[in-house]
């Protein structure tokens, strides 16, 4: 089975969180990684991804950079994937 890496950029959304990992427990396919990439969130975001990462089987890798913009953070996300797909 193929390792799919999935992207997760974040910034400011604590009250979109819990439904994307509800979303992520919910997959069928199950060889997959997560790397969260929060671009500088000043919400409580990272208190929320924490709860989530213990429900986690799959590996799940949290960046925190400095606010830069979606496409840097999910650049930064790219280039820590492992997967066959992103």
């Amino acid at each position: 089975m193929s390792l799919v890496s999935i992207i997760l950029p974040t910034y400011n959304r604590i009250n979109f969180l819990p439904s994307a990992f509800t979303s992520l427990l919910q997959q069928t396919h199950q060889d997959w990684e997560l790397i969260i990439v929060d671009d500088g969130s000043d919400d409580g975001s990272e208190a929320v991804i924490a709860e989530y990462q213990s429900k986690l089987a799959q590996p799940c890798l949290y960046i925190k950079q400095e606010n830069a913009g979606p496409a840097k953070a999910r650049n930064t996300g790219i280039l820590k994937a492992k997967g066959d797909y992103v």
